[in-house]
């Protein structure tokens, strides 16, 4: 969703950690960005929900298939 209020959109994203296992996880969720003004366009909130609980992202780590 889009307007002169709020931006609002959807991911899907795959997020890598440069640590000694190198995990990759899974999370899907949406955002909604709020502006100050429309004549500006200035962000001033950002909230993300996840689909997910934070254990049920964490667990996509392990169930990765090997490339």
């Amino acid at each position: 969703m889009l307007d002169a209020q709020q931006v609002e959109f959807r991911f899907d994203e795959d997020l890598c950690f440069n640590i000694p296992f190198q995990p990759v996880v899974s999370v899907t969720g949406r955002c909604v960005l709020k502006r100050d003004d429309p004549q500006s366009g200035r962000i001033v909130q950002y909230r993300e929900w996840w689909d997910q609980s934070l254990f049920e992202v964490v667990k996509t780590a392990f169930n990765r298939p090997k490339v």
